[in-house]
């Protein structure tokens, strides 16, 4: 169902997705003797950054955007706005 401001305009489809990339820190090892609990300071800190993408297979048009957080006011729908005919 459209709403009444919405019939007789373009309709187009967009499938997005999103993903979280980066690194963690990993296992610590070092050389102890057997049987013994030795201490192993580890680096916790990681880094990630967030990749949003989305495509229109009608008009083979595609849009992305990398960012260091992701929240609910990423801006991915500005994005596809821009992208909408007559806003390029």
């Amino acid at each position: 169902m459209l709403p009444d401001h919405a019939r007789g305009k373009p309709l187009e489809v967009w499938y997005q997705d999103e993903a979280r990339v980066g690194q963690q820190g990993t296992l610590t090892r070092v050389w102890a003797e057997r049987g013994t609990r030795p201490r192993a300071p580890r680096d916790t800190r990681y880094v990630s950054a967030y990749i949003f993408g989305a495509v229109c297979p009608a008009r083979a048009e595609t849009a992305a955007l990398v960012m260091p957080h992701a929240n609910t006011e990423a801006p991915l729908g500005r994005l596809l706005c821009n992208r909408l005919p007559g806003n390029e």
